[in-house]
Order: structure tokens, then C-alpha cells, then sequence
């Protein structure tokens, strides 16, 4: 009966209202204007909680013995208060919902019908376990703890530990106060705050530029883009050549068949070349003209009984003979084998007629000009060696015969 008492007591004026409309009498008003009304005044069922305004009646209106549980009929309450809930739910089951009579709504308990049958830890937690209530957390000495610690004054931290705690060390007091830009950057002189950079100008920006396939970098701009060009990727060998085609490594060279080597020999005298080899050596043909070798050019005095060779021609000697004679003479003479022609035409010593010579024998050599003593004079010989080839020359000599010495010297070769 307590908490029915306090119930009431707490809600009055909900009562009040209900307790009017539930017994009161109808009894008729009257005019009430600036007058008090006594229940006397009022006719059974005249006032009703619709004749009531809003917050007209307040606890302060009500007798404290007013209302009470006799006036009270507690059926008539039933609908505003909740019945002493007198069930309960079976093992295995949770109340879901109370129904007005105090009877409760059961279904089946899904708390703990997972299928979580352990829980493991790893990389910074710490914990776990595989029955009843298990806990995690933060292995310290994986993760950090937060910071807590500070530094102050010229201090900065120097380590942290895994507790968060910090050790702190002396900054050191610098004696800069200026930063500036030299070679390659740009920004300074800093002096308070600014940033130094890479000058782009003199440094060259990270290349960034590739080149296709069988193309090669060429160039490299400042902004690091590249200029591309077409690269070799395989050489043929054309006519000429050998070697082709080379698509890695090789070598290509000269086709010595299609291609002439450097002539490396030489023809002698009066040969030419005829032909060329494929190695570069030389064909020559056989002297066109007389091979002369001159061994006295000047006028020479030779002593009476002496003789000397003035020059040769293929095999064919001149001899200037002062033999102990009055005369001074010039003489042909065929080295052995040599087969020549030699005729003189004498302008101031006599002509002999041509003559045969074949180096053996009596044939061998032809006194060409004689001149007496104390006298002098010039001859033309002309010499022609193998009688096939017609090779021929012509030589002019002066020859003197001085007392007892002689004079013999060439005036002109033509050949």
C-alpha cells in the first residue's frame, strides 16, 4: 500500500480529474462569477474533466485527506498502471515483452551463439585467449606508447622509450645567421625563414623522357624531356663488300673479287705496268727503251796503254781505248750473250758500216772510231739491242788523241 500511496501522491492531479469524473454528482450551476464554490453548490455529474481547464486544478486546491485509496476503486485503474509482473522465462530463453496482466513474452536466448572459439594475438597486441572473457592490448614494446614527456629551454629530445618517457639533450647555440645560394641553388641569403632549390638552369632535372624501341636518347632538355633518333639496328653488305648482314656484332671489308687492292710494286727502267694482280701486285712489261747506265758523262783523260768504260747499254759496253798507238779509239763490245746492232756515223773520222754483234767470239766487239794523234773529232753510234724488240739509242762522243794520252767523252744520248 506504500507504493500505492506514493503513486497517488505523485500524480494528484491525474487522480483528481478521473476521481470527478468518476463520482461526482450531477448537480446544476449557478451564476459563480467572483464567488467561491462549495460542493453544495455543484449538482451531481455538473463538473467533468471536460469542464476543467488545463492546469485549473493544482495540488495546493486538494485536501492532503482529499484522496485517498478508499475513494480510490483500483479497477478503475488498471489501465494506466502496470501489474506486478508474477512470471518468469525458462533456462535458454531471454523476456523479450510484459503484457498488462504481468505475464512476460519468452523467445530463445541467441547471446553466445557465435562461432568465435579463441582469440589470438599478434605485431603489437598482447592478450587473447580461447574460453570465457578474454582481453587484448598494446604490447609496448612493439607499438609506441604516446609521448608524455617534453624538453624545455635550448633542450630537444635525443630518444623516446616505450613508455613514452623522453631523454632530452642540449641543442647547442650556432653562430649562423645567414644561409646563402651558391653554385646550383637558388633562394638565398636566408636570414629568418626560406627554402633553397636546385637552380634548373645550371643542375640538370632528373630525366624523365624515355625513347622508343630502336631509338636513342639524342638530347636532354632542362625539364629533363629527351630528344629521340632512330639508331643502326642492321648493316648489309653490298656490292664491294663482305661481311653482311649484321644484326648484333661483325665486321664488314673490302670483296677483294669485286674490289681492287692497293697496287703495292713498282715496274723498273723503262717498263710499264701491263696488269694489275688481285693482291695489288704489278704486271710489267719488258723496257721500251735501251736500259743505259752512263759511268763517265764527262770527258775523261785517260793515260797512252789505259783504257776505260765510258757507259753500257743492255749488255753492250763503250770502251775509250788509248792504247800505245798513235790513235785514239772508241770500242763496242757485247757482254757475253748480248746480241746487238751498232753502226757509226763519223762527221770528222771515217764511217764504218754496221755491224753484227753477238757476244761470243770474234763478233763480240767493233772499234766504232779511231782518230790520229794530235787530232780530234766526233762520231754518232748507234746501238740497237735485241734484234727483235728494236730497241735503239743513239750517242754522240768526242774523241782526241792528245801527244800520247787521249780524250773521250759523250756530247749526247737519244734514245
Amino acid at each position: 500500500m506504500a507504493s500505492v500511496s506514493r503513486y497517488l501522491r505523485q500524480n494528484v492531479l491525474g487522480l483528481v480529474a478521473i476521481f470527478i469524473a468518476l463520482n461526482a454528482g450531477a448537480y446544476a450551476v449557478t451564476s459563480t462569477q467572483g464567488k467561491q464554490v462549495f460542493n453544495q453548490d455543484l449538482g451531481n455529474g455538473s463538473v467533468t474533466s471536460a469542464t476543467i481547464a488545463d492546469g485549473g486544478v493544482e495540488g495546493v486546491d486538494i485536501h492532503s485527506a482529499a484522496v485517498g485509496p478508499k475513494k480510490i476503486k483500483l479497477d478503475k485503474l488498471v489501465k494506466y498502471l502496470q501489474t506486478r509482473v508474477n512470471a518468469q522465462c525458462d533456462p535458454g530463453q531471454t523476456m523479450q515483452g510484459i503484457l498488462a496482466d504481468g505475464s512476460v513474452i519468452c523467445a530463445k536466448d541467441q547471446v553466445g551463439a557465435g562461432t568465435i572459439t579463441g582469440v589470438s594475438t599478434t605485431g603489437g597486441l598482447t592478450g587473447g585467449g580461447t574460453s570465457g572473457d578474454v582481453a587484448l592490448g598494446i604490447d609496448p614494446s612493439v607499438v609506441q606508447s604516446r609521448v608524455s614527456g617534453a624538453c624545455t629551454g635550448n633542450t630537444a629530445v635525443s630518444s623516446v622509450s616505450a613508455s613514452g618517457a623522453v631523454a632530452c639533450q642540449p641543442t647547442g647555440t650556432g653562430t649562423v645567421n645567414s644561409v646563402g645560394s651558391g653554385f646550383g641553388l637558388t633562394g638565398g641569403p636566408i636570414t629568418d625563414t626560406g627554402a633553397l632549390a636546385a637552380d634548373p638552369t645550371v643542375l640538370q632535372r632528373r630525366v624523365s623522357g624515355t625513347c622508343a624501341t630502336n631509338n636513342a636518347i639524342q638530347t636532354v632538355a632542362q625539364d629533363g624531356s629527351v630528344g629521340c633518333r632512330s639508331v643502326v639496328t642492321a648493316i648489309t653488305a653490298g656490292t664491294g663488300l663482305t661481311g653482311g648482314a649484321i644484326t648484333s656484332s661483325g665486321t664488314v671489308a673490302v670483296d677483294p673479287a669485286a674490289v681492287q687492292t692497293r697496287i703495292q710494286s713498282t715496274c723498273t727502267g723503262t717498263e710499264v705496268v701491263q696488269a694489275v694482280n688481285q693482291n695489288g701486285t704489278a704486271v710489267c712489261s719488258d723496257p721500251l727503251a735501251p736500259n743505259v747506265s752512263v759511268l763517265n758523262p764527262d770527258i775523261v783523260d785517260i793515260a797512252n796503254g789505259d783504257n776505260q768504260t765510258i757507259l753500257s747499254v743492255d749488255g753492250v759496253s763503250f770502251i775509250a781505248d788509248c792504247a800505245n798507238s798513235p790513235n785514239a779509239s772508241l770500242i763496242v763490245i757485247a757482254d757475253p750473250g748480248t746480241a746487238a746492232n751498232a753502226f757509226s756515223d763519223s762527221h770528222s773520222l771515217g764511217f764504218l758500216s754496221p755491224a753484227v754483234l753477238d757476244g761470243n767470239g770474234a763478233n763480240n766487239s767493233l772499234v766504232v772510231a779511231t782518230t790520229p794523234a794530235n787530232d780530234r773529232g766526233e762520231v754518232n753510234v748507234g746501238v740497237t739491242t735485241g734484234p727483235n724488240d728494236g730497241k735503239s739509242i743513239a750517242i754522240s762522243f768526242y774523241v782526241a788523241k792528245l801527244g800520247t794520252d787521249c780524250q773521250i767523252g759523250i756530247d749526247g744520248i737519244a734514245g
